[in-house]
């Protein structure tokens, strides 16, 4: 009867947390539905209320297209989900969700019809002594002068910068939420880690123009600026942060973003990364196959680590919610990465808070029983003891307290294993080397000829260790501030491992891997952590570099091999193995997955939140109008361009993150539609607003014929541009 009756009552929790949580994704899609027709609404509101102001006749106000009518095997189908008749006017929702119209007396944007309306609004009239003439129904569109028409149509746009003035004022009125310019750390080698800005610093000005500000975004000001830099150009251009440290007077740093990726995927990067928080993900919590997923207790989704081996984490930095974040948290395991430790969380269980403690296992290193050659140093820290000492970019390091490098990858963390004091490097120096990764590198190895050196550096205390990251990644040796690359040319195999068993040795070059399951269960595992494409044949180049693949090895499944595709003498030959524990040898990542550190802004007056309103607007308005810029002259692909599939995304989530979220990214939305709409594309109003102005310079209206024709050409082209981004949404929705 006991296990039994707890099962029911499980159930039941079941049941009722799956209906929360369709009830909750319910009130987002509704959310996101409501958002999206307002804005809608309110541009068609701006046309409908204009119009009315010139004394023109409406016939409809819809918000969606509605459709003729039309029948399914003899039943006739609905033309619209929802009208009804208020005076003169009809007012409804329409079956096709992608826009809206105001139907005014004398006016038609399908061409077809045009001549149709043109005979509408005719009346015939015969004064004494005046023959009979056309005139126009004093109440159609036509019938107005070119200002009032100039009106009727701007009056959508207007209104949609309006409201998006205000709704972004409300949002920040009720409290943004937002994602700070606090630095989560940096990635070795790139232009932020080179510069000297460390985890935990804080961006406080982005640009010598304007003024500091504590609310700085890392998403919608530091990443938009990054990206800008880059965006249609050859090389990035340069970029002024100003950082504060804790306890420090802020400090001016200039940075030239890096290109990461290739064709449509480049992006400008100064490598830094977002905060996070020590707040567990509410989904996934943890990687379930890695130390984390090992935890005893278990860890669970939404708890909040406050504590490590007894020691509270300061909650000095804390946000409104008490979310800390993760910055002392990674400094901590950093420092203990070889050893297991014991996590205190707060969970809440049915509105009460409890602590927890949990034990997590360290994570061992995987290798392949390969290790490669160490390749140039790419940065040298700005002030850093190597500076100091006279190491400089493209060296390479041949020895540390003359000691043979053995495997680089290992060599920072061997670094910190030496007692404290000054390092000896040696170290190759030529008058050029080549600081570039992939399959054709130059190194020590290729028996390249260079003056050997001795220098004695200081090195740092207190400095975290930069873990491997992805693509493109260096490896940092951050006491001393140096970051170098690894060659994938193979210089040592473990004897007795299978790379050793199946041929490889040094000398070898590897120029592409390829991760591959050894059975149905491990494949499946593999798909839902790493991507449906995890087991394409990745080629080495300066992106996908030995880095780049050794950190990849770390949040590998288990059951899982790498085929490994080596050349020598011209040919090539392919071998597999699966990855080895490096003894001795700890990664700083435990598989825990953190949530974002966020803030809250919150306008102290309504002056303040319209300020900002227009703020937000503004820089939206810059972005799209860049973009759009970019799309002319052919600097970015049309790829990049979403649809309605990816708006309701979007729109989903924020929804999702609160109604003053939803609210920001319908001011986006509002933005993006007024200055599309402002384009000077027949179909479109900025389309009639040309008409319009060509008619007040001739001082006659544009030839119908002309009119039609451009009209039915704005109309294909829109139609197309529909499709095209449609499949775009499609395609990314599933690929």
């Amino acid at each position: 009867m006991g296990p039994r009756g707890g099962g029911a009552v499980d159930g039941q929790m079941m049941g009722q947390l799956d209906l929360n949580a369709l009830l909750s994704t319910f009130a987002t899609i509704g959310k996101v539905l409501f958002g999206i027709g307002f804005v809608i609404f309110v541009h068609e509101l701006g046309h409908f209320l204009a119009a009315k102001f010139c004394g023109v006749k409406c016939d409809k106000f819809y918000v969606g297209f509605d459709v003729p009518r039309w029948s399914l095997l003899g039943l006739p189908m609905p033309t619209r989900i929802a009208a009804f008749q208020w005076g003169e006017t009809e007012y409804g929702i329409g079956l096709i969700p992608l826009g809206g119209y105001v139907k005014m007396l004398g006016q038609d944007d399908n061409p077809a019809n045009a001549a149709k309306e043109a005979e509408r609004i005719r009346t015939r009239a015969a004064e004494e002594g005046v023959p009979p003439q056309s005139l126009l129904d004093p109440r159609s569109y036509p019938a107005k002068k070119v200002p009032q028409r100039m009106l009727i149509i701007s009056a959508g746009i207007l209104m949609n910068l309006i409201f998006a003035v205000i709704m972004a004022a409300v949002a920040y009125r009720m409290g943004i939420s937002y994602l700070t310019c606090e630095i989560a750390g940096v990635t070795p080698g790139d232009p932020a880690w080179e510069s000297g800005i460390r985890t935990g610093d804080k961006i406080v000005q982005i640009g010598k123009s304007g003024e500091p500000a504590e609310h700085l975004r890392f998403d919608k000001d530091l990443t938009i600026k990054v990206l800008s830099a880059g965006l249609g150009m050859d090389e990035p251009s340069p970029i002024d942060v100003l950082v504060r440290a804790a306890g420090e007077e802020p400090r001016w740093a200039r940075m030239t973003p890096r290109f990461r990726g290739k064709g449509e995927t480049r992006r400008a990067t100064l490598g830094v990364l977002a905060p996070r928080s020590t707040t567990l993900a509410p989904r996934r919590p943890v990687l379930e196959y890695g130390p984390a997923g090992q935890a005893s207790p278990p860890l669970e989704a939404g708890d909040r680590i406050i504590a490590v081996d007894g020691r509270p984490l300061d909650r000095a930095a804390a946000n409104e919610r008490g979310d800390l974040p993760a910055f002392e948290l990674d400094r901590v395991l950093s420092a203990l990465r070889a050893k297991p430790v014991t996590l205190t969380v707060e969970r809440r269980e049915g509105g009460i808070v409890r602590s927890v403690d949990s034990v997590v296992p360290p994570s061992p290193v995987k290798w392949l029983g390969v290790s490669m050659t160490i390749g140039p140093i790419v940065a040298v820290q700005a002030d850093s003891p190597a500076a100091k000492g006279g190491v400089r970019k493209g060296d390479v390091l041949v020895s540390v307290q003359g000691e043979p490098i053995g495997d680089p990858l290992t060599l920072p963390e061997r670094c910190e294993a030496i007692p404290p004091g000054p390092l000896r490097l040696g170290i190759m120096r030529r008058e050029t080397h080549p600081a570039t990764s992939g399959s054709e590198r130059t190194s020590p190895a290729d028996g390249g000829q260079g003056e050997p050196i001795e220098v004695t550096v200081e090195r740092r205390t207190g400095v975290v260790t930069s873990p491997l990251f992805g693509m493109g990644g260096y490896v940092a040796i951050d006491s001393i501030g140096i970051a170098f690359d690894v060659a994938p040319l193979v210089a040592r195999v473990e004897p007795g491992s299978e790379a050793a068993s199946q041929g490889l040795v040094a000398g070898d070059r590897v120029v592409a891997v390829q991760i591959l399951a050894k059975n149905e269960d491990a494949n499946a595992v593999a798909v839902e952590w790493l991507g449906k494409k995890y087991s394409e044949i990745v080629e080495l180049d300066e992106m996908n570099n030995w880095v780049s693949i050794h950190g990849g090895l770390q949040e590998l499944p288990p059951d899982l091999e790498v085929r490994l595709i080596a050349r020598r003498d011209g040919r090539e030959s392919t071998i597999s193995v699966s990855p080895m524990i490096v003894p001795g040898s700890y990664d700083v990542e435990r598989g825990l997955v953190l949530t974002s550190f966020q803030r809250t802004h919150v306008a102290s007056a309504w002056g303040e939140a319209f300020r900002l309103g227009g703020r937000e607007t503004k820089e939206r308005l810059g972005e799209v109008a860049s973009v759009l810029g970019l799309l002319v002259r052919g600097r970015l692909s049309m790829n990049n361009l979403g649809g309605p599939i990816r708006i309701a995304a979007v729109a989903g989530h924020e929804a999702a993150q609160g109604v003053s979220r939803l609210l920001i990214f319908l001011t986006f939305l509002s933005a993006n539609l007024a200055l599309l709409n402002a384009l000077p594309i027949p179909v479109l109003d900025g389309g009639h607003l040309m008409f319009l102005f060509v008619e007040a310079v001739i001082r006659r209206p544009v030839p119908e014929k002309w009119q039609n024709g451009l009209t039915f050409v704005g109309l294909a082209c829109l139609l197309a541009l529909m499709l095209f981004v449609v499949a775009n949404d499609v395609r990314w929705l599933f690929l």
